[in-house]
């Protein structure tokens, strides 16, 4: 039986590969929005579709660049993340506390999730399964995946907060990036599992991973991206309840930053998660 490759080794394959798709996304989203803020169908928002045409006629390269850093960025944080088996806070200390605006874009970070997740189900469960194996996991764990949608709406969240824009604006922009990149993630998740699978690791049978020799059959257990943002959206409007003008938002009397947001999406995206490596 041939050696397996390594989750570093996916990792390493996945981070030469970002600046493939993400450019031409970017120029995807540039374009559809330019067509979409003219004429008589224009949407509501025009008037941030052209802010962000404005801003992008100037910074699309640069953006497109910050983008891909970022994604590889959190490539390379995420075997850190796998192995770690302590217990994320829920409200970790900082200066950047939650305000209305932020819980809006956290929603809109959910519909680009959702987006992908819709979008790329299949080649997504499957590189998922893969993934797992090469991580050791007794069966599918999202969080073995380097490039989970989570992952990608985080990095696209944080590069668009750089560009100083106001919250109409980065709200509009995440949503025409994040269903840019939504139409090619399928092709780079299968491109990712051919892969594995020329490395010999695993097929999919029934929802099941049947890897060669490397961890054992597991099924995929993730909530329906519905059942995800639905949870994200209540977790919004209760939030939104406790915004106090000029003092942020404040749980229990501790400050939530805007880090603790990954830690909710974290638990909201994969509810059914426990120290990884456990078994089935």
């Amino acid at each position: 039986m041939p050696s397996a490759p390594s989750s570093a080794a996916l990792r390493l394959q996945l981070h030469s590969d970002v600046a493939a798709w993400v450019t031409p996304a970017v120029r995807d989203a540039v374009q559809e929005l330019s067509v979409a803020s003219q004429g008589a169908d224009a949407p509501p928002d025009n008037g941030a579709a052209h802010e962000v045409l404005a801003v992008m006629a100037r910074r699309e390269t640069s953006f497109a660049a910050h983008l891909a850093a970022t994604i590889r960025a959190r490539l390379v944080e995420h075997e850190e993340m796998l192995t770690d088996t302590g217990v994320m806070p829920l409200l970790p200390a900082g200066p950047d506390l939650v305000t209305a605006e932020a819980v809006d874009e956290t929603i809109e970070l959910a519909r680009v999730v959702n987006d992908i997740e819709w979008h790329a189900e299949h080649p997504l469960a499957d590189l998922v399964a893969r993934a797992s194996c090469l991580a050791g996991q007794r069966e599918p764990n999202p969080r073995a995946n380097p490039l989970s949608p989570a992952t990608i709406g985080r990095a696209l969240m944080r590069s668009v907060r750089s560009l100083g824009l106001p919250p109409p604006a980065r709200r509009c922009w995440m949503a025409a990036v994040g269903q840019a990149m939504a139409r090619r993630l399928p092709e780079v998740y299968r491109r990712h599992v051919r892969w594995l699978e020329e490395a010999g690791v695993g097929a999919l049978a029934d929802g099941h991973a049947l890897a060669s020799g490397w961890g054992e059959p597991g099924r995929v257990r993730q909530p329906t991206p519905q059942q995800a943002l639905q949870q994200l959206v209540a977790w919004g409007q209760q939030m939104s309840a406790r915004v106090v003008p000029g003092d942020g938002l404040r749980i229990l009397d501790e400050p939530v930053s805007l880090r603790a947001r990954d830690d909710i999406m974290d638990l909201l995206f994969n509810p059914d998660l426990g120290p990884p490596g456990r078994g089935g």
